[in-house]
């Protein structure tokens, strides 16, 4: 079981590693206007696959090998993608004759049809719980797309667009082979169709799709608002502020969170709510003891992180980055809430919260945008994930009570802001290399590390990494 956990863990960080990397090679290749193109088009694959995909796959996962039999599900299943994707098709070739966006409309269908047969065939690796295969997918998924990205580029490929049909052909390749894999089992045969499965997937997933989408919203809807302003050089800087963050917490949160869910529903089930109380406490503590350092290192270093991914076109970007570092701590934290619904089955009332900070996100983000710009887009987003963390805490005092370890967080608090000082003082003294860009960060680690132990709470880390 440790074996499989560590091959989940170790494709969360390729994939945080390597969409770090393709961010640079694209805002390093492309102007903020073209890379605003990009990010349009990688939401709304993303809007596609949360409500015409996601629901099928979690139900794979979910079932597979436990309620039907597998080969008349893989093969059910495989009918409704193929028909899924048919019906985008038609849908998407009559919009096509009436759009202006036609450029964007392909790049869109040839991404998402790519995309979404990856996902699909991933998912039963998932089911089988085949991590190590999981693993290789997901990491020859990304090490290929960056291959194929960096020598489209060196070898005269200049448009967005043309990068973004290089970037479909790895998923679209690797999720062929997974299903041919799957198919050639030899208890995998094509048994054709069951309405039974039909029903069950979908209610099962249809449920599924209500969250994601808020979660959706909350995340991306703001890129779409500064497109119908005609914001299409904000767009770009915003895209970047945005997605380095994101990429850089996904990690770290994605990490922590495999660690944590498992104990705390371990807890949970042998000890009922007051050890769930405790191990929540606990879990969100080591949470704060990864993230803090993290948010101050990103936002002491963020104008030198920008400069050495991209370049000084997008500069502006920095207080975009500032913003959604605070709005991606938050963000974190409300996965360690929102557990007191998943442990008391109530997981609709995740989904009203969610339903009123995706419409407190809008409301700001549209209000601040034509005022503002990009940075309306951000704290439009820091807004509506505030508002969710307030509602989410205040109601789940009913269900559970989370505290905060004080002392722990004191200590803490104080260990990452020597930290950051560190980091300040050694930044003015060094002039902006590479080379000084590592070293400031390795120094910035150590002096956290030394204060841990200073103050006597050193053993957290070692907790952490026992877990």
């Amino acid at each position: 079981m440790k074996s499989k956990s560590v091959h989940y863990i170790i494709s969360t960080i390729i994939s945080g590693i390597s969409g770090f990397f393709l961010i640079a090679i694209l805002t390093k290749s492309f102007d903020p206007i073209s890379f605003g193109e990009y990010s349009l088009v990688i939401i709304t694959v993303g809007l596609l696959n949360t409500v015409l995909i996601s629901w099928m796959t979690q139900s794979i996962i979910r079932m597979y090998k436990k309620d039907h039999d597998t080969s008349l599900m893989l093969s059910t299943s495989t009918l409704m993608l193929l028909s899924t994707l048919f019906i985008y098709i038609i849908l998407s070739s009559l919009i096509y004759v009436i759009t202006d966006s036609k450029t964007i409309l392909i790049a869109v269908g040839i991404l998402f049809i790519a995309e979404s047969l990856f996902l699909y065939a991933t998912s039963f690796l998932r089911a089988l719980n085949n991590a190590k295969l999981y693993n290789m997918s997901l990491s020859s998924n990304w090490i290929l797309k960056i291959a194929l990205v960096y020598l489209s580029l060196n070898y005269g490929v200049e448009n967005i667009f043309s990068v973004i049909s290089v970037l479909s052909l790895p998923p679209l390749f690797i999720g062929f082979s997974i299903v041919i894999y799957l198919f050639s089992n030899s208890y995998n045969k094509f048994d054709f169709f069951s309405k039974q499965i039909f029903k069950d997937f979908f209610k099962y997933g249809s449920s599924l799709i209500g969250l994601a989408s808020m979660q959706w919203i909350m995340a991306s809807s703001d890129r779409y608002i500064l497109r119908i302003y005609n914001m299409d050089y904000e767009l770009g800087i915003y895209s970047l502020g945005y997605s380095l963050s994101s990429n850089i917490y996904n990690v770290f949160i994605t990490f922590l969170l495999l660690i944590s869910y498992p104990l705390i529903i371990k807890a949970y089930d042998e000890g009922g709510k007051v050890s769930a109380e405790s191990s929540i406490k606990t879990q969100y503590t080591f949470y704060l003891l990864i993230i803090l350092p993290v948010s101050i290192g990103l936002t002491f270093l963020g104008k030198e992180t920008i400069l050495l991914i991209s370049s000084e076109d997008y500069l502006e970007s920095y207080w975009i980055l500032i913003i959604t570092n605070v709005g991606m701590i938050i963000y974190g934290t409300i996965f360690y809430i929102n557990k007191c619904w998943e442990l008391t089955k109530n997981t609709a009332m995740i989904f009203m919260n969610s339903i009123y900070s995706a419409v407190i996100n809008i409301v700001f983000t549209i209000i601040l945008v034509p005022v503002i710009g990009g940075l309306g887009a951000a704290i439009g987003t820091l807004a509506g994930y505030t508002f969710f963390l307030a509602i989410a805490y205040s109601k789940s005092k009913v269900v559970m009570k989370i505290s905060l370890d004080f002392v722990m967080l004191k200590k803490i608090s104080i260990a990452t802001g020597v930290m950051g000082l560190t980091v300040l003082l050694i930044k003015l003294l060094l002039p902006f290399t590479i080379y000084s860009y590592v070293i400031v960060i390795f120094l910035g680690i150590a002096t956290y590390l030394i204060m841990l132990k200073v103050l006597g709470i050193s053993y957290l880390l070692k907790r952490l990494l026992k877990n």
